[in-house]
């Protein structure tokens, strides 16, 4: 058989093709054992693509589960494809009594107001491929959240996305540590459109403090699918979740939560305010500005409703134009002060004369993209009746005459002392209470201090007092939590005159386990019993029903410890 040149031409053609295919089959083997063996993981991929690709868009590929990790799933959303049911209606039968046994009431139970289950959408990938996936919502901690797999009548709850199970649910659901949903969040950066700045999420939102009613929600714009929220009746930017659950976003140059706390392994986030602005004749300013919203327990930014007229350009910070008022007389509309009257009246007045505190650039602004009104305090001036924010006081009562160090780590820092902290208390602790402070050689009946704490939401259950049963209630209350009547006569004569302007107050108690984590307290050597108690609450026009709080009474034995305090919000 004969080949001319062209057909030799041809068929040496075709024989590279094919060892450039069995190439590439090769390469795509190795690729695949590679990836098989090594477990690539998305938490490999790139900040770029995590962010400008939606990763649940990764995950669906045909290599999905040589993508994901051993562990890491996707879930295909299907957020409000069901109706919310009630616990009842959700929890097999198995567990009903069980829960009821923990304390889980028949609101929370049958109410999908106080509690109940929301489909989420079904796990594309792993060991529970095909399976349910649901969030259980308990309104206790404003509202707590467990995201959980539905097994038929076996239900496995993850623990990277859920609170604690020691409560209503403890020996109830599977627990699995492992698992990450890689598809749940929105991007860690967004840009605002025709502006160059940033929103920055929050690096402590992996669990969302607040779930905004829709109606409280302002759209702002979106990027690419993820829509940006203004949450006005807290000053914050919200982005839902896949889930639905909020997650907080701050201005890249203006972020409250930008310094960090460390505490027996633990992070905290703190609000250290913006310091180094340029003032208009060439200064530049040593005074630091808090941008947080101001409250004991603070939100997110602090926004005042005022017109560019009343202002005027007094300097600079990162570029952007800050302000201050115009006229120092500037009057709220429903004030009969004026505004740094209010602010020069919350400050304590012997330190500084008023003429001394307005040339001082006490209160500035800066007019964010949107047309609104941040409002920056100057930290020396800052202290907003700090005094009646908290008052937590701590108690010790050693079995016998002990040299004890306390430390307390409120995730916003200090604000006061008594005595000074000098980074822990050291102190002689007597059995009656008395304690030798060390540093100045004085005696005190217990320690002192006030401070700020960011991850916090007033708890959704609890109850509802007439004002004139408020004392009654809390001696009740606070026997019940722990105090003995000389702790809980102290509480009530500091608490209770503030309950008294509203016909009915809503009282709360903060867990404890929930307090730890906003307050952290270590006490050396350790001590047999804790208690801490510290309160919440809101002042009611009328009557309203909520769910009853759970009260479990701590036995006081051995070296005990106690603290209480509250929160009142400006």
């Amino acid at each position: 058989m004969k080949i001319n040149k062209k057909g030799l031409s041809t068929l040496a053609g075709i024989l590279i093709a094919v060892i450039a295919l069995l190439v590439i089959a090769n390469v795509a083997t190795v690729y695949y054992f590679y990836a098989k063996n090594k477990e690539v993981k998305i938490s490999q991929v790139t900040p770029e693509l995590v962010n400008n690709e939606r990763i649940k868009e990764v995950a669906t590929t045909t290599l999905e589960d040589n993508i994901l990790g051993e562990n890491e799933i996707a879930v295909d959303w299907q957020l409000n494809s069901r109706p919310k049911v009630t616990l009842k209606e959700f929890l097999p039968q198995t567990m009903l009594s069980q829960s009821s046994t923990n304390g889980l009431s028949d609101d929370y139970l049958n109410n999908t107001e106080y509690g109940g289950a929301v489909y989420l959408g079904k796990i594309k990938n792993g060991l529970f491929e095909g399976k349910d996936l649901y969030r259980i919502e308990i309104s206790e901690m404003g509202m707590t959240y467990y995201r959980v797999i539905k097994d038929e009548d076996k239900i496995i709850v993850l623990n990277n996305y859920s609170a604690s199970t020691d409560g209503y649910f403890k020996g109830l659901f599977s627990e699995n540590n492992k698992i990450k949903i890689i598809n749940l969040e929105p991007p860690l950066e967004i840009s605002i459109p025709n502006f160059d700045l940033k929103l920055i999420k929050s690096p402590d939102s992996s669990e969302p403090w607040l779930t905004a009613k829709e109606a409280d929600l302002k759209p702002l714009f979106k990027f690419g699918d993820w829509q940006v929220y203004k949450y006005s009746l807290e000053g914050c930017f919200i982005v839902k979740a896949e889930d639905g659950t909020d997650r907080r976003y701050y201005y890249n140059f203006l972020q409250p939560y930008i310094e960090t706390i460390e505490n027996a392994g633990n992070k905290y986030y703190s609000s250290p305010a913006i310091k180094g602005i340029s003032w208009n004749n060439g200064s530049i300013s040593t005074d630091k500005y808090s941008v947080a919203k101001r409250s004991c327990f603070a939100g997110c930014y602090n926004y005042m409703d005022i017109e560019q007229k009343d202002l005027v350009k007094a300097g600079t910070f990162n570029g952007q134009p800050i302000y201050e008022l115009k006229n120092a007389s500037y009057k709220a509309e429903d004030s009969d002060q004026s505004f740094l009257e209010i602010t020069y009246s919350e400050f304590d007045k012997t330190k500084v004369s008023y003429e001394e505190f307005l040339k001082s650039h006490p209160v500035v602004f800066w007019q964010d993209p949107f047309g609104d009104y941040i409002t920056l305090r100057n930290t020396k001036f800052d202290s907003f009746a700090m005094a009646e924010c908290g008052k937590p006081v701590i108690y010790l009562y050693p079995e016998k005459t002990t040299d004890v160090k306390v430390e307390v780590a409120p995730s916003g820092g200090f604000t006061k002392t008594e005595p000074v902290y000098n980074n822990g208390w050291v102190v002689k602790a007597e059995p009656n209470g008395n304690l030798y402070n060390y540093a100045n050689k004085q005696i005190y009946p217990y320690l002192f201090w006030e401070g700020k704490a960011y991850n916090y939401q007033m708890p959704n259950s609890g109850f509802v007092v007439k004002k004139e049963e408020v004392k009654k209630f809390l001696e009740e209350k606070l026997a019940k939590l722990g105090l003995i009547k000389k702790e809980y006569d102290e509480f009530i004569d500091f608490w209770a005159p503030k309950m008294q302007e509203k016909p009915y107050y809503f009282i709360t108690f903060v867990p404890q386990e929930e307090f730890d984590k906003i307050a952290p307290l270590s006490v050396n050597p350790k001590p047999d019993t804790i208690i801490r108690v510290f309160m919440d609450f809101q002042g009611l026009d009328n009557f309203v029903r909520v769910p009853e709080q759970k009260i479990v009474t701590p036995e006081r034995n051995g070296f005990t410890v106690v603290e209480w305090g509250g929160a009142l919000h400006n």
